[in-house]
């Protein structure tokens, strides 16, 4: 079962799929503001956009971006000052491993510019690189703040929704409300399946019930 749900979620060459799955997002977020220390992430790419490392490249708080290089990754002192949070993507998360973990805020007025991460930004989608698979947390998300992929529409996301996206598609993000967006984004973690795959079954049962009125040919 392991095989066919990581194959599913690797090739479905969905954007998106939401998990039936909350974060304590209430903990997390009492955590998440009393944090000060935040670094500005591609300003070129973004406004008023900003990272903080949980787990990160040798422990440093301020190592958001992304390496090629062989690196240690561990947790850092944000992590420390946030243990409602640690716990939680320790033992609770469903995750074996991280990688680059990370807090990311967009202040009120803020906004991610559309883009997409592909090694090559002008290369063709191909079905291998097409699924989810990268494991974010919704920590607090105003509902006048919109999360668009360019030919799909815009992410569902709440407080406290959990998602698995794929960053190759082309994507924004814009929050109009009054508050920050803050998210967990787990980049090169190590998922748990004997833990996830549950959850997905019922994730993809929910979103397949969303096409019962669609006619295939």
């Amino acid at each position: 079962m392991n095989n066919e749900i990581e194959y599913a979620i690797e090739n479905c060459a969905l954007p998106w799929l939401m998990l039936d799955f909350e974060c304590p997002w209430q903990d997390i977020l009492t955590e998440v503001e009393e944090l000060d220390e935040w670094i500005p992430y591609r300003e070129s790419s973004g406004k008023d956009w900003s990272s903080l490392a949980l787990h990160g490249i040798d422990g440093e708080h301020k190592e958001v971006y992304h390496t090629d290089n062989n690196v240690r990754y561990d947790w850092t002192s944000i992590a420390d000052k946030c243990p409602k949070t640690k716990d939680f993507l320790q033992n609770h998360a469903g995750i074996k491993s991280h990688q680059r973990t990370r807090f990311m805020k967009i202040d009120p007025n803020g906004s991610i510019f559309l883009h997409n991460d592909r090694d090559v930004q002008d290369s063709k989608l191909t079905l291998d690189m097409m699924g989810p698979s990268i494991l974010h947390f919704s920590i607090q998300h105003p509902r006048e703040c919109i999360f668009h992929v360019q030919g799909w529409g815009n992410i569902p996301i709440d407080n406290g929704s959990t998602w698995l996206f794929s960053n190759v598609w082309n994507h924004m993000c814009i929050n109009h409300g009054n508050k920050p967006r803050y998210h967990i984004l787990a980049n090169g973690c190590k998922m748990n399946f004997e833990f996830w795959n549950p959850i997905i079954e019922r994730s993809w049962k929910n979103f397949t019930n969303g096409y019962n009125n669609v006619k295939f040919q």
